[in-house]
């Protein structure tokens, strides 16, 4: 038997199988080591695991996994709760791995899952879903009961991954299918119940999770009614027509993220009916960004270039033929026309009337050029202009951050003449300088329900706060995103193409746009 079959059946026994090899976990760990890191033994890596130097920090733990002990990984659940964002991120990526049933037993205790820090809780429920070893149902079903909705709703997420990815063990549907229907139905936080839908609808039936759905179309909650809609597209090929009818109800809905998500859905959905809907939604909705969401839908699905009004688009939809298929698919390569802008922040469209400006004031954006000019002051004159052409219906705010936000106001204000010279002042007053925390400016801007569209100013690089890896911090906030149905927007300055990528990420999966620009 392989190490590997040995790790999946001591896990699946809950206990540990005499004379188990741990994996080698070393594959898991790419790119460069610091040198003298990989000479230290354990008690020298136990000391570094606090290095005033955070890359230090985050250097030990991977040396940790690759030593690949007992005594080694016990250090790398401890640095889930380190005090910088390095080491605790790559902690939580590479416990992903864990085999040893010893140290499975802190991550699922106190140290880990039942942890008084929130942060360590929530890190665990997510790195739960990357467990392509397997987890048992049974102890899923017995975490759902967090006190924290963030922590529950990563648990159901985690499970749902498990459950697409075959990785969950043992009597599935005895053990998770009554508690997650009932988290759908009842839990009192609306996102919950939108991840616990999603959940139920990967382990049940689909006829299950149709009569789950249509139950839920008359909760109140926005997070539930999202969940109602991303699910749809999912049981439209045994239920077409139930699909096409849940996501009619949510374009219906008064609550923007739900008609949001309704869109995605539809588009999801590729068909002639799914279309006749967008062109009826298009002709009725009253909010911009949703109105550009709908057409870029359109666009891709027609390979037409038609804008915001909506003759052509119902000209080109009643002259379908009963076979017609989509152009693209929205996993294919997309670029969205949407002709000149009228308003727009250092050339990117702003589409939005619900609008949050995030702006990193770290780094060389306080570095003198040659000239005498500040990059700060370059985008203060960016942001000024975009201020003065905003509509007086629109509603925004600015958030410049650092290692903390440092908002203008604490939620939307309306673009009148008052609120643009107070912002536009505010902003060239403001000298916070320190690490960039993006992480926690996002979900300041994501407190307030009204935004719809959060455009971030960055070089692309975080570099404070308790998140840091891009590739973790983006795949949390396109989950969140699921109940949010927030776009983002990203002007990017300097970032490297590697950086790059995963901001391009985040636009696009948001139906958003990144692009890199020269300050």
């Amino acid at each position: 038997m392989n190490s590997l079959a040995i790790a999946l059946l001591s896990l699946c026994m809950g206990g540990a199988v005499e004379g188990a090899a741990l994996p080698m976990a070393s594959v898991f760990v790419a790119g460069p080591m610091l040198d003298d890191v990989k000479d230290m033994d354990l008690e020298q890596l136990e000391k570094e695991l606090y290095s005033k130097d955070e890359a230090r920090r985050r250097a030990v733990v991977r040396q940790c996994v690759v030593l690949n002990t007992t005594a080694s990984w016990k250090l790398v659940v401890e640095a889930l709760g380190n005090d910088k964002g390095r080491p605790a991120d790559e902690a939580q990526l590479q416990l992903a791995h864990l085999s040893d049933e010893k140290v499975l037993k802190l991550l699922w205790g106190r140290d880990g899952l039942n942890s008084k820090d929130v942060l360590i809780r929530t890190r665990v429920a997510e790195l739960i879903g990357r467990r392509e070893m397997g987890v048992d149902a049974e102890f899923l079903g017995k975490q759902l009961n967090d006190k924290e909705p963030e922590v529950r709703r990563l648990i159901l997420w985690s499970l749902e991954r498990l459950a697409n990815g075959k990785h969950l063990l043992g009597d599935v549907q005895r053990e998770l299918q009554k508690p997650l229907y009932k988290m759908a139905l009842g839990d009192r936080d609306g996102a919950v119940r939108g991840a616990a839908l999603l959940a139920y609808g990967a382990i049940a039936t689909p006829e299950e999770a149709m009569a789950l759905a249509r139950k839920m179309a008359k909760d109140k909650l926005p997070g539930a009614l999202c969940g109602v809609a991303r699910i749809a597209p999912l049981l439209a090929e045994q239920d077409p027509e139930g699909a096409l009818e849940l996501l009619r109800l949510s374009a219906l809905s008064l609550e923007s993220s739900v008609r949001s998500a309704a869109i995605d859905g539809i588009e999801a959905l590729g068909t002639k009916d799914g279309v006749a809907l967008l062109v009826e939604r298009l002709e009725v909705e009253v909010r911009p960004r949703i109105r550009w969401r709908i057409v870029d839908a359109l666009q891709l699905l027609s390979g037409m270039k038609y804008r915001l009004d909506v003759r052509p688009w119902q000209k080109w939809q009643e002259g379908l033929d009963s076979d017609w298929t989509p152009a693209l698919r929205r996993n294919e390569k997309r670029k969205s026309d949407r002709g000149e802008a009228t308003v727009a922040f250092a050339g990117l469209p702003i589409l939005s009337d619900r609008v949050c400006f995030l702006i990193d004031l770290s780094g060389s954006i306080w570095n003198k050029e040659d000239d005498g000019t500040v990059p700060k002051d370059i985008v203060g004159g960016e942001l000024q202009k975009a201020i003065d052409h905003l509509t007086e219906d629109t509603l925004f705010n600015v958030i410049p951050y650092i290692n903390d936000p440092v908002p203008w106001m604490d939620e939307l204000q309306k673009a009148n003449g008052k609120n643009r010279e107070a912002a536009k002042a505010f902003f060239t007053d403001c000298r916070a300088r320190g690490a960039g925390n993006v992480y926690d400016a996002i979900q300041l801007a994501l407190s307030d329900p009204e935004v719809d569209t959060i455009i971030v100013l960055t070089d692309g690089a975080p570099s404070g706060g308790q998140r840091w890896n891009m590739e973790l911090m983006v795949d949390l906030l396109v989950e969140q995103n699921r109940f949010r149905g927030v776009t983002y927007d990203a002007l990017l300055v300097g970032a490297s193409g590697f950086l790059t990528g995963f901001w391009e990420e985040l636009a696009s999966s948001t139906g958003g746009e990144c692009t890199s620009i020269e300050l």
